[in-house]
């Protein structure tokens, strides 16, 4: 489980041998001279998905679903840092992988339930000054 904002989570899911993993990252890339880490979409991807090979998953069995990237405060950086984490993913996912349509952008954040297991996402979109909060969506990667 997860709580993201205008943070993205890619979910990953092998059908054939019927486990997963997700990741959660704040920024798409690191600025120059910054070392690699997990809280950059271009390391946390790659890692998940090295981690998934590991156990024997080929990127041509992996399905994915993008979550996050809202707009939760209302100014031009706060916008840009979400496209920014969605095109990131969408971009490294394009190559392989299956992309069931991405449950992203918006201005409330979200929370997602990645059953690991089965491949079933579940995600809350949280309430948001003063905005009701939508209906769970439900997906099976």
């Amino acid at each position: 489980m997860t709580v993201l904002g205008s943070c993205v989570s890619v979910c990953l899911y092998d059908r054939r041998l019927r486990y997963g993993g997700m990741n959660h990252y704040q920024l798409p890339e690191p600025l120059p001279l910054e070392p690699p880490s997990t809280r950059f979409g271009v390391t946390s991807i790659e890692q998940l998905i090295a981690t998934l090979g590991e156990f024997g998953s080929r990127i041509g069995d992996l399905k994915a679903h993008v979550v996050g990237g809202a707009f939760i405060e209302d100014h031009e950086q706060s916008r840009l840092v979400a496209d920014l984490n969605i095109e990131m993913a969408l971009r490294r996912l394009a190559s392989g992988t299956s992309v069931l349509p991405p449950g992203t952008r918006g201005k409330a954040g979200a929370q997602d339930l990645f059953y690991t297991d089965s491949g079933r996402l579940v995600v809350s979109f949280l309430h948001n000054g003063g905005e009701a909060p939508e209906e769970n969506v439900e997906f099976e990667l």
